[in-house]
């Protein structure tokens, strides 16, 4: 049985007895998105933890800058899908989203995406200075990046980079100076972290290219050309993987941080999907299912296998793995 099918039933199984379906199924839960922005939190956590290694604070002091962390990036998404309402509409991937879905109102989203952002505003405060500006321009990014007006997300290449810098190193940068100076900042695995999360936005634009085609939108895959972007991303992941090897051999990261987004990778299998039918077709992910589970365990495998490879490299060159 495939890794795919195995996590799959287990997951099943789990939602099946957790007490908490009926909220992960209500209109007001889907509509944060938390199944798009975990690789983000993952990118907190790194840094947290990577921040824990240095300094050893008591961890319950991680409750609460997660917690900000994830009221800020709720109402981000929230905010986003206000402003995108009628352009989800007519992309098949997101027509049915809460609001896109006609279950929540635009006034319903905008309130609260402005009660989770006062919330988290307050609590940052508590945090500390360089956290709640960190925050604040955490926030400020994604606004620009889908206001209207601004509008980012259409402005070919300029979009990668707000991925790559609002989705992988600001989360991984607020993770770690919610808690020491930024003069220690591991610089390395920020810029790791930024160029996976730009890879991985490749796949989101590429998969989202016919859609954004014809609302007129400029984005990298429909400048491009979706499979071109796609490559790009590959490219994206193997100097984000070198970065990581790099960061863990320099001791920027300890071995107990670099297990951290290794053991996360299978969360990435409906991004792995997309990007073997974006290269395959140049358009979307395959339509067969069986496809998309024997494409996905086959390349989940070649990811793990690689990250198993630099972990044996590690252990081998680094001076302080003396198992």
């Amino acid at each position: 049985m495939g890794l795919l099918d195995s996590s799959g039933r287990f997951l099943q199984n789990l939602a099946g007895i957790l007490p908490t379906r009926g909220l992960l199924d209500s209109s007001l839960f889907r509509a944060c998105r938390l199944d798009a922005w975990l690789s983000w939190l993952i990118a907190f956590l790194t840094g947290a933890v990577a921040a824990f290694e240095k300094c050893q604070f008591p961890v319950p002091n991680l409750i609460l800058p997660a917690l900000v962390f994830c009221l800020m990036t709720a109402s981000i998404f929230i905010l986003n899908q206000c402003f995108d309402i009628e352009n989800d509409r007519v992309n098949r991937y997101k027509s049915n989203l809460p609001m896109a879905g006609g279950e929540l109102s635009r006034r319903e989203g905008l309130l609260l995406s402005v009660f989770l952002l006062v919330s988290s505003a307050v609590l940052s405060v508590v945090v500390g200075a360089i956290f709640s500006f960190l925050m604040l321009t955490y926030f400020l990014l994604w606004l620009a990046y889908s206001h209207p007006r601004i509008h980012l997300k259409s402005r070919a290449v300029i979009d990668l980079i707000i991925a790559g810098i609002g989705a992988g190193f600001m989360p991984f940068l607020a993770g770690w100076n919610g808690f020491l100076s930024p003069s220690l900042f591991p610089v390395t695995l920020g810029l790791a972290f930024l160029l996976a999360q730009a890879g991985g936005h490749t796949m989101h634009i590429a998969g989202d290219m016919e859609a954004d085609s014809l609302l007129g939108l400029n984005t990298s895959a429909v400048r491009f050309g979706g499979r071109v972007v796609a490559r790009w991303g590959f490219i994206f992941f193997l100097f984000s993987l070198a970065l990581f090897i790099i960061s863990v051999c320099k001791r920027e990261t300890p071995l107990l941080v670099a297990v951290i987004p290794t053991l996360m990778l299978p969360l990435a299998s409906p991004i792995i999907s997309r990007y073997i039918g974006v290269v395959r077709s140049g358009s979307d992910i395959p339509s067969s299912f069986e496809e998309i589970r024997r494409a996905t365990v086959r390349v989940q495998t070649c990811f793990l296998a690689a990250y198993a490879l630099a972990f044996l490299f590690i252990v081998a060159v680094h001076p302080s793995f003396g198992w």
